[in-house]
């Protein structure tokens, strides 16, 4: 935590105190083979420990992939928020569709597709070193 309590995330990104984070995204198959946790495997090659979320939700948790709305909305739930109140960050199209679909807000990393594949989202950064000062503010 920063002396003005705001916490520091990967990549330099900060998150307000009293913001809840929950953890969304696809079951990592090479986890499975390899005997990881599968829920927390990608969160473990990124040195980033599960409890840094208020909520982890992966594609064992719902039925429906992206670009259905289900993982964001899975994750609104946990947390107990509506998902309208929710900031989505993604760096993939379908990520950017189903974070509309649920109603939530969106940030777009193009570190996957291109500014104008993801124009969906509210807002576009190139990584979360960069995040647009609005998005923190929101």
């Amino acid at each position: 935590m920063r002396a003005d309590g705001r916490h520091e995330r990967q990549g330099g990104a900060q998150i307000a105190p009293g913001r809840q984070c929950a953890l969304g995204g696809p079951l990592d198959h090479r986890a499975v083979r390899q005997g990881i946790g599968k829920r927390y495997a990608n969160l473990e090659e990124v040195g980033l420990p599960p409890a840094t979320f208020d909520a982890v939700v992966d594609g064992n948790d719902v039925v429906r992939k992206k670009p259905a709305p289900d993982i964001f909305l899975e994750a609104a739930r946990r947390l107990g928020l509506p998902p309208e109140t929710c900031l989505v960050i993604e760096d993939a199209v379908s990520g950017v569709a189903a974070a509309r679909a649920a109603g939530s807000r969106c940030l777009a990393l193009t570190t996957s597709f291109s500014a104008q594949e993801l124009a969906g989202a509210d807002w576009i950064a190139p990584d979360l070193g960069h995040v647009p000062d609005e998005v923190l503010a929101w």
